[in-house]
């Protein structure tokens, strides 16, 4: 089975590379009686940033690889916070943000409880409700700082941000975009895998940047904001309400990326195609 793990190397160890002393007996008549060892490839890994697994026997090869896909972590967020009490609009000044991005929070929590209800995945999964993304993706860049697992852990990002309405744009019923489809092999994994999900189609308002995927993105770790937003015009509005929230689109959505997190967390590995991390 393809795994897209990031196997550099199998060694073969006979302690004392035994065919090359086999070589020189034949051609020479005698060995060097120089040892060559092999060197710690565990050690050899960690110098370029990886890690390394050391397997003793056979029966050790294929638990070891749960291990190495255990080790690796997906991130699967939504922020939590809205804009509060603002502004009176028609004397209303409290900002619900039932859409943005109570949607995403609701998605993030039914995607756990799937996910909690199967068979556990093979990488393991942090899902993250962030704060303060209306006033600079703080939450974020305060998570990046004091991460649950080691970053050089995590192979990827998905937020989920305000999924609440259907996009005419986006493809029909149940379908969202992802934001910097182009950027990386995330886009392509889930729509292969089935997932309903297109290229964002306003790449002019560079919502790829906008979101709480951009830190983890800086940080060199594939991520993607999963959204269905239509430029709807109770965006940052008291009028953000819950009645204007279309549920059964809702649904669709979530069951989509319900199973997108799934081949996030047991499919290949997520790559940045040339070009596609920001700088």
């Amino acid at each position: 089975m393809r795994l897209g793990l990031e196997l550099v190397v199998l060694i073969w160890n006979d302690g004392k590379y035994g065919l090359i002393e086999w070589h020189q007996n034949r051609k020479f008549g005698r060995p060097s009686h120089i040892d060559f060892h092999n060197p710690d490839f565990v050690k050899y890994a960690e110098s370029f940033g990886a890690k390394g697994y050391r397997i003793e026997s056979a029966d050790d090869l294929v638990p070891t690889l749960k291990q190495a896909l255990a080790d690796e972590t997906v991130v699967v967020g939504a922020h939590h916070d809205h804009v509060g009490v603002g502004r009176p609009v028609d004397g209303d000044s409290i900002y619900n943000g039932a859409d943005d991005d109570a949607s995403g929070v609701v998605a993030v929590l039914e995607i756990a409880r799937a996910l909690a209800a199967g068979s556990a995945p093979s990488r393991t999964v942090v899902f993250l409700f962030s704060t303060g993304e209306e006033l600079g993706l703080l939450g974020t860049q305060w998570y990046l700082q004091h991460p649950a697992v080691p970053l050089d852990q995590t192979v990827a990002d998905l937020q989920v941000e305000m999924i609440g309405r259907p996009d005419s744009l986006a493809g029909g019923a149940g379908y969202a975009w992802l934001t910097g489809f182009e950027r990386s092999t995330m886009g392509r994994l889930l729509r292969d895998g089935g997932v309903n999900v297109v290229s964002d189609p306003r790449p002019e308002m560079n919502f790829f940047m906008r979101s709480d995927n951009a830190p983890f993105a800086f940080r060199g770790i594939p991520a993607h904001t999963l959204s269905s937003y239509n430029m709807h015009e109770d965006y940052h509005s008291p009028s953000d309400e819950v009645e204007r929230v279309d549920f059964r689109y809702m649904t669709m959505v979530i069951e989509s990326a319900v199973r997108a997190v799934e081949l996030l967390a047991n499919g290949e590995r997520v790559r940045w195609l040339p070009g596609g991390r920001p700088e």
